[in-house]
């Protein structure tokens, strides 16, 4: 077992469907703060290390609870939605209990999609605080009409494709899932794979 992928793997997802989330869902806030208490910013510069410490904890504050609300979208709006929920949920129970001897190769490629899906759901959940930090900043007048139009409408589009996005990976995790519980293949010969 190659432990520096693994370790890869163990940092790299928290980072994409936790970190960049919440530090962006945190952004527009932290630039209102940033504009409205002068004294924000000489503390921020005074004291760098603490000021990135705060600003880490709370996105991965607000990271994770945009991590629990994609996870509830899965489990209560993409597997209801399945064709065959009962199948589906059968299905997923029986692939939570199955242990493979063999790692198989979809195994991995289950890893991949599962990340990308809970990116997905976590950034596309992201832009929802996001959208209400732009209506804040119009209305503090940091950013004019014409921004709030633009930025709205290309987050919006954004929002629409991310959730699509993640319906779709759920629809693949599914079908992935029946097909590795229909059993894996041994190759007796590995040499001969070329």
């Amino acid at each position: 077992m190659d432990l520096s992928s693994t370790f890869k793997s163990e940092v790299y997802r928290p980072i994409v469907t936790v970190l960049i989330p919440g530090a962006t869902a945190l952004a527009p806030y932290l630039f209102i703060l940033n504009h409205k208490y002068s004294g924000i910013s000489a503390f921020a510069e005074k004291y760098t290390a603490i000021s990135s410490v705060i600003i880490l904890l709370l996105s991965i504050v607000a990271g994770f609870i945009l991590e629990n609300i994609g996870a509830r979208i899965e489990s209560n709006l993409w597997d209801n939605m399945q064709s065959d929920n009962n199948t589906h949920k059968e299905e997923w129970y029986k692939y939570l209990r199955t242990a493979f001897l063999h790692e198989p190769v979809g195994q991995r490629y289950l890893r991949t999609v599962t990340l990308r899906m809970k990116f997905e759901l976590s950034f596309g959940v992201s832009i929802i605080p996001v959208c209400l930090g732009f209506l804040w900043l119009y209305n503090i007048g940091l950013i004019d009409c014409s921004v709030l139009i633009y930025s709205g409408l290309s987050l919006a589009a954004l929002f629409f494709y991310l959730m699509c996005e993640s319906y779709s990976s759920s629809k693949v995790l599914s079908s992935l899932r029946k097909e590795l519980l229909s059993g894996v293949i041994i190759n007796p010969n590995p040499s001969s794979n070329a």
